[in-house]
């Protein structure tokens, strides 16, 4: 089966073959990471992970299922690993004002069965040009505020860089009522219950700009190196080209089904706080994608950026999402403004985790980040 938007070819060309061991294990920032000089052990698949992956019982189940009759149900239909996707009409069963539109199918069959065997899945044109406009001009809006900042490094993984940029943003949220409300927008509620199943939270959001000419990529790694979930099919990451992604500035290249492989992950010492593998690049396919496209792929998948050699800046954004059942407790107790439930029975439309209630605001936020990028001009 094609994939849309797929081509073999162009590598993540590695800076440099140090391999160190990281303390932190999330991706955006670089809290609990020596500072200084890093040590050389390497972190082997699995060291951490609590338990092997294995099918929920019932008992694990239970507490997701729907409400008895008198108790509102705000979410999805839960479904069980392996035993395939729920339908959009098993899905409006459960359906509520806070997950609405379930059945605009943002993704087809194909694409979620493309997902779940390759472990990605490219969308084209996901979003609309007003909706992709509004994201550059919001982006353009957080360079200028100097919210982004760079985290290549000149190879001791502490130096910034003074020859290359890899700037990024983790989390955008506090910076972003519009990025704030993307996890809410219709096309991509459905499309993450459609590849991951409900009730779902957002687990992580962040923006990397490689700047013209001198913009660095992202090196290989999995997510899951970082998240360690039991079953990385039940995370997924959407990945938006802000600006047309191509081969020459350095577009996401990703390898077909290494979900199935935990690879050793290591220290990058091109960045003061990423961790990096080293997969078969020769099996990956480039992704090419005009602005506005999307692309989906789960925890496991092995994936990086390249270098930007054109003298125009490139940003993608990305949204982190996972099945609340695969989340440790630690990422949805009470009182956590970061990360919000999306569906489910705890799902409040943002107001517990933000304060406001942002299901529902998406499009008067396109709107707001339009005319503000128009009286920037």
């Amino acid at each position: 089966m094609k994939n849309p938007s797929r081509r073999s070819t162009g590598k993540c060309s590695p800076a440099s073959s140090g391999r160190t061991a990281p303390s932190c294990h999330r991706p955006c920032c670089g809290a609990g990471l020596p500072s200084g000089s890093v040590s050389s052990t390497i972190i082997r698949p699995g060291t951490t992970c609590a338990k092997p992956w294995k099918p929920l019982n019932n008992s694990e189940t239970r507490r997701f299922r729907k409400p008895k009759s008198g108790v509102t149900w705000t979410g999805g239909a839960p479904i069980r690993p392996g035993k395939g996707l729920p339908s959009v009409k098993h899905l409006n069963r459960y359906r509520s004002p806070k997950v609405k539109d379930v059945e605009r199918m943002a993704l087809t069959n194909d694409e979620v069965a493309h997902f779940r065997s390759h472990g990605y899945v490219a969308k084209p044109g996901f979003f609309s040009d007003r909706e992709t406009r509004a994201f550059q001009a919001e982006i353009d809006r957080l360079m200028e505020n100097g919210a982004m900042r760079n985290v290549a490094t000149a190879g001791d993984g502490k130096t910034t860089s003074t020859t290359q940029r890899n700037m990024q943003l983790c989390p955008m949220y506090r910076h972003s009522d519009l990025f704030r409300a993307l996890p809410f927008q219709p096309d991509v509620v459905a499309a993450i219950s459609r590849l991951i199943g409900d009730p779902f939270i957002l687990h992580l959001d962040q923006v990397f700009l490689k700047p013209g000419g001198d913009g660095m990529g992202t090196h290989w790694h999995q997510d899951n190196a970082y998240f360690k979930i039991r079953d990385p099919l039940m995370g997924t990451a959407v990945w938006i080209a802000v600006h047309d992604a191509t081969v020459e500035n350095g577009t996401m290249q990703v390898i077909p089904g290494s979900y199935r492989t935990p690879y050793e992950h290591s220290r990058d010492p091109y960045s003061d706080h990423h961790i990096r593998c080293y997969p078969p690049e020769e099996q990956a396919d480039t992704i090419e994608l005009k602005a506005g496209g999307a692309l989906f792929f789960c925890y496991g998948t092995a994936h990086c950026t390249g270098h930007n050699r054109t003298d125009r800046s490139r940003a993608g954004i990305a949204f982190h999402f996972l099945r609340a059942d695969y989340a440790p407790e630690r990422l949805i107790e009470d009182g956590r403004d970061y990360r919000p439930y999306v569906t489910g029975p705890r799902a409040t439309g943002g107001v517990v985790e933000y304060g406001v209630r942002v299901d529902g605001t998406w499009e008067s936020e396109v709107a707001k980040a339009l005319e503000r990028g128009r009286a920037a001009v």
